[in-house]
């Protein structure tokens, strides 16, 4: 029985499938691999020499494992799967939360667009209506960031084939003027502190540069006075917590890790934080003896600052509390986190060695603090400069 003829309209090309006749021109058929998955790829055009080069490329793609199948997925599917996947198992809930609110940030903006569509101008648009409506630097970065990895791990997944946030122009990083406490300003501050029960927790964070959510997570348990030392273990935080469509479930207080493994630490207390704390635990306990009654007196594993409604404090507590103190004593208004910046300074002026000065507040380097004091530290080695000039002309070396 002879060889069955093939159709004259098509042929095979060698090594890159066939090409057939088409209505007015020519298709050409190859087959890929997508996914684990083989298919065959069809691609047109009326010059059949067209065809074969268009084939070629697919060959060479298909070959170097750099084929790309033509998808509809926009970015605000891909961006969803994206945190479903590869960001909500593996990151803290606060640090999701926050990829979500600059997530819904970015879909508003270029979620309806096709993940292949999207090139470097539409996200420079995108960067440059942020910065004129006010975001930050910082805050365009981060914008920045979870782009990157979305279309980097889009790359891995063959949706696309190339990183459009390349070469996207950012404004440049200021260095942001530190809020300080004068040391006039602090002991005001202490002062009118000492009248508030919630002030404890204010002048415990400004001598021991705690910050405010490892406050919050402090227990009776962890504070050591015999050793006089503070135990660095857990935080606590208000936390808005979404479902995959970055839809709100709900907010509530949660028990959450420190920063980062360097934030696991002993924090020395100074002798007037022992004297405070000692003299809060004992309020603390004579208000829970009426209620030891009923079983619910003083515990060692006690939140050690909660609210009115003794719920423990969080950091949004902290905050608002403190502006409202220092409103009512006429006192200028001072963010939170100035307050471990005030601590970081005395200890500065006061010669602590940086290294040390690292440890205490839990930064993950050196250079970490150094870059946050930099400015201090000058401040610091020109006074002493001024001394060593001062002595030498008293003894006449100058």
């Amino acid at each position: 029985m002879g060889r069955r003829a093939k159709n004259d309209n098509t042929r095979r090309v060698k090594g890159e499938g066939t090409i057939r006749k088409k209505g007015n021109g020519y298709e050409g058929r190859i087959t890929v691999e997508v996914n684990g998955v083989r298919k065959q790829v069809s691609v047109y055009d009326k010059s059949q020499r067209v065809v074969v080069e268009k084939m070629q490329e697919l060959r060479k793609k298909r070959d170097d494992n750099y084929y790309i199948e033509n998808k509809n997925i926009t970015l605000e599917e891909w961006l969803k799967e994206w945190m479903r996947v590869y960001k909500k198992p593996y990151i803290s809930p606060r640090t999701y939360q926050g990829y979500v609110e600059k997530s819904k940030t970015i879909l508003e903006h270029l979620g309806n667009m096709q993940l292949q569509k999207i090139e470097l101008y539409h996200l420079q648009k995108f960067i440059s209506d942020l910065q004129n409506v006010g975001k930050s630097p910082k805050s365009l970065r981060h914008y920045y960031s979870i782009l990157k990895m979305c279309f980097d791990d889009a790359i891995m997944c063959r949706h696309i084939s190339l990183n459009p946030t390349r070469n996207l122009k950012l404004p440049s990083m200021r260095r942001k003027e530190l809020n300080i406490m004068t040391k006039e300003e602090q002991l005001v501050f202490e002062g009118f502190m000492k009248k508030y029960r919630m002030g404890t927790a204010y002048i415990v964070l400004v001598n021991t540069g705690l910050r405010a959510g490892e406050l919050s997570g402090l227990t009776w348990k962890d504070v050591d006075f015999e050793n006089k030392a503070l135990y660095v273990r857990r935080g606590m935080q208000k936390i808005t917590t979404y479902d995959d469509e970055f839809n709100k479930v709900k907010r509530e207080r949660k028990v959450t890790d420190v920063k980062t493994e360097n934030s696991y630490r002993v924090v020395p207390m100074l002798d007037k934080v022992v004297r405070i704390l000692q003299e809060y635990k004992k309020k603390v306990q004579a208000e829970q003896e009426e209620l030891a009654e009923l079983g619910e007196g003083f515990k060692e594993d006690d939140f050690i600052f909660k609210t009115k409604c003794n719920h423990p404090i969080t950091s949004e507590y902290l905050r608002k509390t403190c502006q409202e103190i220092c409103k009512s004593n006429n006192f200028r208004k001072v963010g939170i986190h100035e307050l471990r910046h005030t601590f970081a300074t005395r200890s500065i002026e006061a010669g602590i060695d940086l290294r040390v000065l690292q440890e205490i507040l839990g930064h993950a380097s050196y250079s970490t603090t150094a870059d946050i004091y930099v400015h201090i530290l000058g401040q610091v080695k020109l006074s002493q400069m001024n001394r060593l000039e001062d002595y030498l002309t008293d003894i006449n070396m100058n």
